[in-house]
């Protein structure tokens, strides 16, 4: 990767790059003062960097600060030193889901209802603050369930601006209304974009993390569209058939195309995930204590 730039060196120390968010790269790094270690996401300016690139960097350490929660990486600090805007936030232990998979394979069932419990979480605590996060997917998700990387975020309500690239989140994740937000189609405009749009990249990384596979086997950006537009998420028991029928479930109901056919709330599919992370008996004995 190279080494780091040598920007805030008065304020950090930088370390090793852990990565690269929607607008810029993130790395380890100490603050000098206080001891603390960060992820620092850093963007270094330029004459020839974007005007959107520079907005959104900015609205991302706006909307970040706005959203607090535990299964939420904290904000530290954030502005301008050097030449380079940066964003100063937890560091979080372990590796990101997505590495994981890659790793060791698909997630058992009842770990992955627990990390996406904790996903869900975290979309809860976006949304009380009046914030989509838009770019839900495993690569974003670390240690315990940690959601990260604002990059893509946007204010509830907030329209998308034509140049901005960052909005789009990523392919399979990103729901169809954020696409169609960006269509020129006047019929497209003002549709809603709200924790519904979350909610399907928690069921797309639930896909991901039971099959270690994408639903979709796109190769390029147009198709990848086409298929967010127009096709459901299949079956997951058609890759995984040891999952339940419960599973399957809560991977379609979140996935659909159409937001009012998902469910309404993190809160509600906080309970669902909850009640099914229950083992197999104590949820055949609460059906029984609730039947007629």
């Amino acid at each position: 990767m190279g080494s780091p730039p040598t920007a805030l060196a008065p304020a950090f120390r930088l370390g090793r790059r852990l990565g690269e968010g929607a607008c810029a790269p993130v790395y380890a790094a100490r603050h000098r003062a206080s001891g603390i270690e960060v992820a620092l996401k850093l963007l270094a300016l330029t004459p020839d960097t974007p005007g959107w690139v520079i907005d959104a960097f900015r609205r991302e350490g706006e909307l970040m600060a706005r959203c607090r929660g535990r299964n939420l990486a904290s904000l530290y600090e954030r502005g301008a030193s050097d030449g380079s805007l940066y964003i100063a936030m937890e560091l979080v232990d372990g590796d990101d889901l997505a590495a994981r998979v890659e790793r060791e394979g698909p997630l058992g069932e009842r770990e992955a209802l627990e990390v996406g419990l904790a996903i869900a979480r975290a979309i809860e605590s976006v949304a009380a603050a009046g914030v989509v996060h838009g770019d839900v997917k495993p690569r974003n998700v670390v240690g315990a369930g940690v959601l990260v990387d604002f990059g893509a975020a946007r204010a509830v309500g907030a329209a998308p601006e034509r140049g901005a690239r960052s909005w789009l989140g990523s392919p399979p994740y990103v729901a169809p209304e954020v696409v169609l937000a960006r269509s020129p189609r006047p019929e497209h405009r003002g549709r809603p974009i709200d924790v519904r749009a979350d909610l399907y990249g928690l069921g797309v990384t639930l896909y991901a993390i039971l099959t270690a596979a994408s639903p979709c086997d796109a190769s390029d950006p147009r198709a990848f569209v086409r298929w967010i537009l127009e096709e459901e998420v299949a079956d997951i028991r058609e890759r995984a058939p040891h999952l339940s029928a419960d599973i399957a479930a809560l991977v379609r109901d979140l996935t659909r195309k159409e937001p009012d056919d998902r469910p309404t709330s993190a809160g509600d599919v906080i309970a669902r995930i909850a009640a099914l992370a229950q083992p197999r008996q104590e949820r055949g004995r609460l059906r029984q204590a609730d039947a007629p």
